[in-house]
């Protein structure tokens, strides 16, 4: 195995771990799908954390040619994997045993704590953007730098804010910019 190689397949294990964990969540969900009322806020919030999640996870294929990983790189992407996983976990609800989830209130309730932890990932992201690109290890780090910015803020008004409208608008914006991410992560077009 090259250095590639191992740090690649300590984050592919952790997120699988996060992987899991929300389609677990999502298949509950639909097991008692006539007990759960669904929230499009909340939908949004659990495509935001698929999409960024195998974005992520895409996104280090750029970096399958670097032959050298300095330990403040590997602890920040196992840093950022890990927040990954924590942010997949709190936009997760369990089940509440013979009763209903209201998603909704779910939303309202937990959305601080889910956004924060998306909004430390972004930052951990940032900074890991801005290493990897002075050091000239990743080739997109400026446009997914944007990116990161734009939903940073738009995190911080969604932490803010309680209206739903701004609410919905933040999620769906998110939703748009991740979805754009992982679209051009995934593009795998050498290997």
């Amino acid at each position: 195995m090259n250095a590639f190689e191992i740090v690649f397949t300590l984050m592919t294990m952790i997120t699988s771990f996060a992987l899991a964990h929300l389609l677990n969540g999502f298949v509950i969900l639909l097991r008692n799908a006539k007990k759960v009322q669904f929230s499009i806020v909340h939908a949004l919030w659990s495509w935001i954390a698929l999409a960024v999640l195998i974005g992520n996870w895409a996104s280090f294929w750029q970096m399958r040619s670097v032959e050298t990983w300095p330990s403040v790189i590997v602890l920040l992407i196992l840093a950022t994997a890990t927040i990954q996983y924590i942010f997949c976990a709190l936009v997760t609800p369990e089940m509440p045993v013979d009763e209903e989830l209201n998603l909704s209130d779910f939303h309202t309730r937990s959305h601080r704590q889910y956004t924060i932890a998306f909004m430390i990932l972004l930052t951990l992201s940032l900074l890991l953007n801005f290493i990897l690109g002075g050091m000239k290890m990743y080739e997109n780090w400026w446009h997914d730098s944007i990116l990161t910015i734009v939903a940073l803020l738009l995190s911080a008004i969604a932490v803010l804010a309680n209206n739903y409208w701004v609410q919905l608008g933040v999620a769906f914006v998110n939703a748009l910019i991740v979805t754009y991410y992982l679209t051009m992560s995934c593009n795998f077009a050498t290997f």
